[in-house]
């Protein structure tokens, strides 16, 4: 339910330029956008790694809330 829409939209199978213009504000929001403009970035344009600092730093701010959303939800018992 969550995996399916995210990789449509965030421009897995098609590029997010060809979407409406308001949807393409809404996918800037989602975890997946980011690496897949990353790989595209390095795969097609040649681009390094210091070229793509904010892709990798919009997935550690991810990283960080899914780990404090875990944290918070996930217990032992």
């Amino acid at each position: 339910m969550i995996v399916f829409p995210m990789m449509f939209l965030s421009g897995t199978f098609f590029p997010r330029f060809l979407m409406p213009e308001w949807l393409q504000h809404v996918t800037n929001f989602l975890p997946l956008t980011p690496v897949i403009d990353g790989i595209r970035l390095i795969a097609t344009e040649g681009k390094g790694v210091m070229e793509i600092l904010l892709q990798l730093g919009m997935i550690g701010g991810w990283l960080i809330v899914a780990y404090v959303i875990a944290f918070r939800v996930f217990r032992w018992e």
